[in-house]
Formats: C-alpha cells, structure tokens, sequence
C-alpha cells in the first residue's frame, strides 16, 4: 500500500537541521506494479534543508494501482520541496488524481508527460483540479507539453493536449510492450522543445 519512492529528509532526534535530500535523477526506468509512485516531503516536521532539484524524465509506469495494490494509485504525492522536474514520462494509474497536492512546491516542472485524468488528473486538497491546484499549490509552475487523456481542456493552461481514449495518443502498441509513439501519432513531434511527448525507451517484457 505504500509508494514506490518515499523521498524525505529526516533530521534525526532533532540533532542534524542541516538534513537534506537533493539532486536526485530518477531516469530511463520502467516501475510497475505498485500502489502509488513518489512520495516527496519538502521539510522534516522537526526542521531540516528544503528538498529540492529532484528529476524523474523518461520514466514508464505501468500498473500503478489501487485497485490492485492499494494505496491512492498515484503518481505523485506533491508535500513541499524546489524545484521537482517530471518530464518525459508516460503513466498508467487508476487512482483518482495523478497528481495530488497537500503542501505547496516551488518551482515544479511538469512537462511532456502522457497521464490519464482518471477523476482529476492534477488535484489539491480543498481547492479545484487543473489550474485551480496548479495555481494553490505549485505558485510559478511550467506545466506544458502534457498529454492528459480524457481530461478537459478547460480546467488546464494552454499548450496542453487533450485526446479522448488510450486509442487517440497514438501509441506503437497500447497494449504493450511498445509504449513509444508511432511516427504517425500526432503527438510524435508535439514535446516542448520538439521530439516525441511521453516515454521513449525500449519496448518492455511483459
């Protein structure tokens, strides 16, 4: 029922306030079967450093599940920090919200990420899902060149995409193993700064 990665300083017994957990790369994995993903805690509750410059990019998540695992089903549980890139990955998750949101983050980078709205695919708690979140909770945030299936174009900044079904992104094989965008999808060439949106490593095993 727990996450994937817990990332969190901890000052322990209150001895070590200069505590951090910083400049971390989370890169070119596939990470599945689990109840929710990452976990980031800006600050021990005691005190400690800011968590900050932490990178999770071309990252495939599969089978990040409530219903099979328990937990939320997400994949980012969003408690504070600087500077938190999610880029280039591509997520399957049954909870409902993919991102969600309790502290403010300064400084979060959430770009060229295929994710499924499920019930609210960016969510804060007791505000509004999409910019409403975005705006509460992550104050200065670059949020571009996602792919969001099924959400509403609406409740999200411009520059976004927007697809109805799996079937619409365009992927080699939506079924797996090949996760990667077909030449064809009209996302292939749709990234900020150009290229595919999404995961695009190697076919996976099943």
């Amino acid at each position: 029922m727990g996450y994937a990665f817990m990332i969190t300083p901890v000052n322990q017994d209150g001895t070590a306030p200069w505590a951090v957990v910083q400049q971390i790369q989370i890169t070119n994995n596939v990470i599945r079967h689990v109840a929710s993903a990452f976990d980031i805690l800006g600050l021990d509750p005691s005190t400690s450093i800011v968590t900050n410059d932490i990178v999770v990019r071309n990252n495939l998540f599969l089978d990040i599940s409530k219903a099979n695992w328990g937990g939320t089903g997400q994949l980012y549980m969003a408690l504070g920090g600087s500077n938190i890139v999610f880029d280039h990955n591509t997520v399957f998750t049954d909870g409902t919200s993919v991102v969600y949101a309790d502290i403010p983050v300064n400084g979060l980078v959430f770009t060229n990420n295929i994710i499924p709205d499920n019930a609210w695919a960016v969510m804060g708690s007791s505000t509004s899902p999409g910019n409403g979140t975005l705006a509460t909770y992550f104050p200065g945030a670059t949020f571009a060149g996602n792919v969001l299936i099924g959400a509403s174009a609406g409740l999200y900044p411009p520059g976004n995409y927007f697809p109805s079904n799996v079937a619409d992104v365009g992927f080699t094989n939506a079924s797996g193993p090949d996760y990667r965008l077909l030449p064809s999808s009209a996302y292939a060439n749709a990234a900020v700064g150009g290229g595919p949106v999404g995961y695009s490593g190697p076919p996976v095993q099943p």
